[in-house]
């Protein structure tokens, strides 16, 4: 069985578009947790999309860049007009990208969750295993 982390979990989407009213409706697959190499692309695409010193871009600018970089590294599969929009850089409405990218970032949150979770069960089974003094 392959890792989690090379799978990545399914999530779907189905909205309408707040500017367009077009329907968006999908399959997606999120890795849970990122490379370091994945963390540098995401930083260098970032850069990208910004241009020059990126410090100068506007809020609005400089959060869609970190979306769509973040998007680009998290999600391994995805429905063919994700891919016809250039991975959201061409969509118009804002409300697909932001629900894209919670749900992508849902992947990951509960990932650690569940991470957290298998630890202290199994300090738990340890404890249990200790013996007692007698």
């Amino acid at each position: 069985m392959a890792s989690p982390k090379a799978e990545g979990t399914v999530f779907n989407i189905h909205l309408t578009g707040n500017i367009t009213g077009k329907t968006w409706d999908g399959d997606f697959r999120a890795k849970p947790i990122l490379t370091f190499r994945d963390r540098l692309g995401v930083d260098r695409m970032r850069r990208e999309l910004l241009g020059g010193d990126g410090t100068t871009a506007d809020t609005e600018a400089a959060a869609a860049a970190k979306v769509i970089s973040e998007l680009a590294y998290r999600l391994t599969e995805w429905p063919e007009w994700w891919k016809e929009s250039k991975g959201g850089l061409d969509l118009a409405d804002v409300n697909v990208m932001q629900e894209v990218y919670k749900a992508a970032e849902k992947v990951e949150n509960d990932y650690f969750t569940k991470l957290e979770a298998d630890g202290k069960a199994a300090q738990e089974k340890l404890k249990e295993l200790t013996v007692k003094p007698v």
